[in-house]
């Protein structure tokens, strides 16, 4: 302590010390915890999303999907490939007439039901649920790249703060240590301060491991291949939103989302399927010629024309399981139909309560607690009160900044979600 330093002068100090509040938004700073790995590359909430969509995964749907709808292109409009027949032989006991002979005959079927085009339809319907699928998985992918991103950030702000409160607290201990030498502090007091400062560091120590398995997390959903975290720059998303009621509008239309036009689209294609096989196995129209050489030289030419009558075997057990698949298909649109209203339904409603946190607790909350710093403070200055009292209303303040920061990580999520919705009913609606 320095000479002349008395009781007030030290309470006045410590009083400072913790009511050193952090700077407005504070930046994440590395983390350099021996045991988390610190974060190489940042990126911002639009280069997150924009790399979502290059994620392996996404990329490989639409692959699939293009190359299957340029390979439908190829399927032939004929169900039926032509037919030949040789029967070569020799005529025998015939005298003068003995020698080889032979019959050749090349037929041609036709699928009087349209066993082709139900073929080709069904290839298309195939084709369309990988669309759908494609489009499905890129926003299931978008919507992890964001949460991602979003919880990120709201721990790395909490990790920046949760720093800035150790820091305060270890020189609020090492400033007590001195007062206690110089008799104007307890030890009480020193370990009061130990024990925030070790609250502190813990916090710190937890904090950095959610910010590095975050940033593998946000690795993973942007399609980056990486032992390293990732890490985030810039400010929250602020989206804008139309108002309540023309969102439940927008959200009355479902049935556009990817995820269930796929199991719509599953439940025509297995339809396509079962009719494809019915025909596959209907009546089919043989035509052709046969022309036989004669052991005499002489040439015979025949025409031939035969069927196939579909009248017993139509595929009905294939057909009896591409029914049934069409069933569950459907089932399982409706049953998601349910489970996104109830989603959204949560959706808006966290839109409310978030934004209420948000305001509770940085109009009410925090004030108040700076508030009660301020009166144990002057309180302590006139001898009333203990330290400890004052380093109890700090740790709460600082709890509660902390929760503040959750509360808008938790609110930005909410106004994402919203908007990550609308973006792809409208997508799917100029698409249709």
């Amino acid at each position: 302590m320095k000479p002349g330093m008395t009781a007030s002068g030290l309470t006045l100090a410590l009083a400072c010390l913790i009511a050193l509040g952090p700077p407005e938004g504070p930046a994440p700073a590395p983390d350099d915890h021996e045991l988390h790995d610190s974060a190489r590359r940042r990126l911002s909430f639009d280069e997150s999303i924009g790399a979502s969509e290059a994620a392996p995964i996404v990329v490989g749907f639409a692959e699939a999907a293009q190359d299957k709808r340029e390979r439908d292109d190829a399927i032939p409009r004929l169900s039926q490939n032509p037919q030949v027949q040789l029967m070569p032989g020799a005529r025998v006991n015939a005298g003068a007439d003995n020698g080889f002979e032979l019959q050749a005959t090349i037929t041609q079927g036709w699928s009087l039901e349209r066993y082709g085009k139900a073929r080709r339809a069904a290839a298309r319907a195939e084709t369309e649920v990988l669309d759908a699928d494609a489009r499905a998985r890129a926003l299931e992918q978008r919507f992890g790249a964001a949460d991602a991103w979003i919880r990120l950030h709201g721990a790395e702000l909490r990790l920046a703060l949760a720093r800035q409160d150790l820091a305060v607290a270890e020189q609020l201990v090492d400033s007590l240590e001195l007062a206690r030498e110089a008799g104007v502090a307890t030890r009480l007091d020193v370990a009061e301060a130990e024990a925030l400062a070790a609250a502190a560091e813990s916090a710190v120590v937890e904090l950095a491991g959610e910010v590095h398995d975050l940033g593998l997390a946000l690795a993973r959903e942007t399609g980056v291949t990486s032992s390293s975290p990732l890490g985030t720059r810039g400010v929250y998303p602020n989206p804008e939103l139309p108002d309540e009621a023309e969102l439940r509008r927008s959200f009355a239309e479902l049935d556009r989302l990817p995820a269930v036009q796929r199991r719509r689209l599953e439940a025509r294609a297995a339809l396509a399927e079962a009719r494809e096989l019915e025909r596959s196995n209907g009546t089919v129209l043989s035509t052709g010629a046969s022309v036989q050489l004669e052991s005499t030289e002489e040439l015979l030419v025949f025409g031939v024309v035969g069927a196939t009558i579909g009248a017993i075997d139509r595929n009905q057990r294939g057909r009896a399981s591409a029914h049934a698949q069409a069933r569950r298909a459907e089932a399982e649109a409706d049953q998601l139909t349910v489970e996104l209203a109830a989603t959204l339904a949560i959706a808006l409603h966290e839109l409310r309560h978030t934004r209420e946190r948000v305001e509770l607790l940085h109009d009410r909350t925090l004030p108040a607690l700076d508030e009660l710093i301020a009166a144990r403070t002057a309180a302590l200055e006139l001898g009333e009160g203990t330290r400890a009292q004052l380093l109890v209303v700090q740790h709460r303040r600082n709890l509660a900044a902390r929760e503040l920061l959750a509360a808008e990580a938790d609110h930005a999520w909410a106004r994402v979600q919203i908007w990550l919705y609308l973006e792809a009913l409208d997508a799917e609606a100029e698409a249709g």
